[in-house]
């Protein structure tokens, strides 16, 4: 359910926020986003989240391997929509190199040095048509590789 507000609208979840900020993204990319969504939510090992960060992202993180309240949820992934650049910005827990090897050749560090993610890709709404597949097993590299962290 939406609150209305005269400046402008609150939403009730930040799923909400994300679905409104993709509303005006093109078809290949919200397919894009629901592949991903979908996949990781299928997974108990992969706890999936939305922040109001970037107008609202999709979060992928690993839990803690203990019940510990001291110990934070670890997020392998952020991924959102830029739609001032027309892109899928995504941030992975794998460096450039291990992108370029899974055919992302593109990867860059962050320029950020407090960014805990290793690399980000920027991805077109022509590439967000193909490289899904790709994409997800990328993701679940990154997945792997913090879990090995612990």
């Amino acid at each position: 359910m939406y609150a209305f507000n005269r400046k402008k609208i609150m939403f009730t979840t930040n799923r909400e926020n994300f679905d409104v900020v993709l509303e005006d993204s093109p078809k290949a990319v919200r397919v894009f986003f629901l592949s991903i969504i979908q996949h990781f939510e299928q997974d108990p090992t992969t706890i999936v989240h939305y922040t109001l960060t970037n107008r609202g992202d999709l979060r992928l993180a690993v839990a803690p391997p203990t019940k510990s309240s001291k110990t934070r949820i670890r997020n392998f992934a952020t991924l959102y929509w830029q739609s001032r650049n027309r892109v899928v910005l995504a941030r992975m827990y794998l460096t450039p190199s291990e992108l370029a090897v899974l055919d992302f050749p593109s990867a860059i560090a962050p320029t950020s040095a407090a960014e805990p993610l290793l690399s980000e890709i920027r991805l077109s709404e022509q590439e967000c048509r193909t490289v899904a597949p790709k994409a997800i097993a990328a993701l679940e590299q990154a997945k792997i590789k913090m879990v090995d962290t612990f």
